[in-house]
């Protein structure tokens, strides 16, 4: 027994460990076992083994090591490199291998048998070996987890819906899928019921963002109560975290940044809120790419009140190349129903493959020259040009591939 000893508290002491990392070392069941003299052996050994040449861990790593696993003190050497060769001949660098045990130094103690047992299951279930190499990277613990929780945590994801191909998706990027209990899980399920999801939408969410299953309640709940506190209505709420998931992972400050960064570019708070409904990505773009859209746009002859109004009109185009933008405006602009766009940006969306198409099929096949009293034809959805004309969009596009060169004879 050394928990006591004032030897053992001496050395540990003058190797760099705190009062409290102590107290948790000579409490362990293993070191507390120890005679004095094993117990200097094996600390001495430890850190010349663990700082030489293979591992080259510093003091203060060393000293972290030892605190969140204290059970190294009683492995040999031998034992801490057939760990180490293990996570080798899977197929990690070195280097790799030796940061995973910095971070995570209970895979030293691990049974190696647990180890591989876990590797064979989940490669026979369908995850890749360069899956598995990238999950234990995110979660180094993966592999020392009981098997029986891990096969828990597949059946119970198969039995609330998810194919196959999707756990396997799920368990890649969120291998705290794996760490968490059914209860947890369950949990989670049941509090997105409660503010109004379907099991459906829950599963796309988690397909979407599995992160999200790892997140604390209060992460998930802050954001959609945040949400409402500042104008969103509940299916407002609903609607932008269906459309992009991610939104649980962007930061309070980030979104209002946001909302403070568009009302300055002129932008009302509630367009901020109209706009994030159908491109909810405008939290994760940066101000700076905003801006230069707005400014790129104005380039083209413009105004700012014109640019904010398209923009709000169709928030699409904040994610848009303004190259195709551009493009779009030039041949509109070009055949004389600029202003009919600008009244309705929406007309944006259509390709120019299609309006340029078009046009030349009601100027070449019959006699109409498109213009602002009959822009309407451009832009007729795909059932009514068939209706009208027996023709497909295919018909036109084949026929009239694009050359600028042709509207200007």
């Amino acid at each position: 027994m050394i928990n006591d000893n004032i030897l053992a508290k001496n050395l540990l002491k003058e190797k760099g460990f705190d009062d409290e990392s102590i107290n948790k070392i000579l409490s362990n069941y293993i070191v507390n076992k120890m005679g004095i003299n094993t117990f200097i052996e094996h600390i001495n050994s430890l850190f010349e083994f663990l700082g030489n040449d293979y591992y080259k861990y510093s003091r203060e790593d060393i000293v972290s090591i030892i605190t969140m696993s204290p059970t190294i003190i009683g492995c040999s050497k031998e034992f801490l490199l057939n760990r180490t060769s293990f996570f080798i001949n899977l197929g990690l660098d070195k280097e790799d291998v030796i940061n995973i045990l910095r971070l995570n130094s209970s895979l030293f103690t691990y049974s190696f048998d647990k180890m591989e047992e876990n590797y064979n299951y989940l490669l026979s279930y369908g995850f890749s070996k360069n899956d598995l190499l990238s999950m234990v990277k995110q979660t180094p613990a993966l592999f020392g987890y009981n098997l029986d929780r891990i096969k828990s945590r597949i059946e119970y994801l198969e039995k609330f819906g998810f194919s196959k191909d999707e756990i396997i998706r799920i368990g890649r990027r969120e291998t705290s899928v794996f760490r968490n209990s059914n209860e947890t899980l369950e949990h989670r399920f049941k509090l997105f019921l409660y503010y109004g999801y379907t099991k459906e939408d829950y599963m796309k969410i988690i397909k979407n963002s599995p992160s999200i299953i790892g997140y604390s309640d209060n992460k998930i709940i802050s954001k959609i109560e945040y949400l409402k506190s500042i104008g969103y209505t509940e299916k407002q709420v609903l609607k932008i975290t269906k459309i992009l998931t991610t939104v649980f992972s962007v930061s309070i400050e980030n979104i209002e940044g946001r909302f403070k960064d568009l009302e300055r570019l002129g932008f009302s708070h509630n367009d901020v809120i109209n706009i994030s409904l159908t491109q909810p990505q405008i939290f994760t773009y940066k101000i700076e790419n905003i801006e230069k859209k707005i400014n790129d746009m104005m380039s083209l002859g413009y105004s700012n009140e014109e640019v904010i109004r398209m923009l709000k009109i169709l928030p699409s185009l904040f994610g848009a190349s303004f190259e195709n933008i551009k493009e779009k405006i030039v041949f509109y602009r070009t055949i004389g129903v600029e202003e009919c766009i600008l009244e309705k940006p929406k007309q944006l969306m259509q390709s120019l493959d299609l309006s340029y198409a078009r046009y030349m099929f009601f100027l070449n096949e019959k006699g109409i020259k498109v213009d602002k009293n009959n822009i309407y034809r451009l832009f007729l959805s795909s059932k009514n040009f068939y209706e009208y004309y027996k023709l497909d969009n295919n018909y036109v596009l084949d026929k009239y591939k694009r050359n600028t060169d042709s509207l200007n004879k």
